[in-house]
């Protein structure tokens, strides 16, 4: 992502405002999971191809998520 310094703070000034925010497609091109900590998202749709292989072999990542594969 170009500029994140300038988003997350974009970000940040919205939450403020009470504005929801949702990743759309986590898990396609580049996706570090470093995003997930560092912006303020309320929603995130994560990609069938990211968690295929994690929800198939049983594998819990993230512990405490309410989790729907769409």
């Amino acid at each position: 992502m170009e500029n994140s310094d300038r988003t997350l703070a974009i970000l940040h000034q919205l939450k403020r405002l009470g504005v929801r925010i949702a990743m759309d497609d986590f898990g396609t091109g580049y996706s570090s999971l470093s995003y997930l900590r560092s912006f303020p998202f309320d929603k995130i749709k994560v990609d069938r191809t990211f968690i295929s292989g994690v929800v198939d072999s049983g594998k819990c990542v993230v512990r405490g998520v309410s989790l729907t594969v769409i």
